[in-house]
């Protein structure tokens, strides 16, 4: 980078020499490196992040999910990763320039919602077959209750990973930076359904 920046594993019990905040670790300089090492205590989903010039560096792009497995996971047909973002972009479809400082210390909502990295993509699911949503805000401000059209789900895991029972719902609040863990599925063969946020 042209800049300089850390990373924050987010949620990971980890030593704090490893956790990449200003008040632990000084800034890796554009040219420099930094070697993050730690043994992960606990299964979960995770995710890491930037953690200076936060807000921008974040909205650019700078962070993905850490899948820790463990012990008793659940047996299920598929376990996918979903990221979701937004982008406040500018007339000329550019990343909008960031404001005053209370966007840059607070974060701002963006209209274009993101999975993965993509604009409201598809996703498609085997018929029959239930899979692991491990879902990640990683937006700055914007809270997402998500749904799937209303039906049934099963929550499997929050931000301590696994719960103690599995819970049933039709929709679950991810609020930034939190995770949730899903069961989804099974539909029938050329159903199609909203995730809805």
């Amino acid at each position: 980078l042209s800049e300089p920046t850390t990373i924050h594993w987010h949620g990971l019990r980890i030593p704090a020499a490893m956790d990449g905040t200003e008040s632990v670790q000084a800034s890796v300089e554009p040219g420099e490196s930094f070697d993050y090492e730690f043994t992960v205590p606990d299964a979960g989903t995770f995710w890491y992040h930037t953690h200076v010039n936060e807000t921008e560096q974040l909205e650019r792009g700078l962070y993905g999910a850490l899948v820790v497995r463990g012990p008793g996971e659940p047996a299920l047909d598929d376990d996918r990763v979903l990221m979701l973002d937004d982008l406040k972009l500018d007339e000329d479809g550019q990343l909008a320039p960031f404001g005053d400082h209370h966007e840059l210390h607070e974060g701002r909502e963006g209209e274009v919602r993101l999975v993965n990295g993509l604009q409201e993509p598809e996703l498609e699911l085997a018929a029959g077959q239930v899979e692991r949503w491990r879902i990640v805000n990683a937006a700055n401000t914007r809270f997402m209750r998500l749904s799937i059209g209303g039906r049934p789900f099963t929550i499997l895991g929050t931000d301590g990973g696994l719960i103690g029972a599995p819970v049933e719902a039709t929709e679950v609040l991810v609020t930034p930076g939190e995770r949730v863990e899903l069961a989804v599925g099974p539909f029938a063969e050329g159903d199609v359904h909203e995730l809805e946020a």
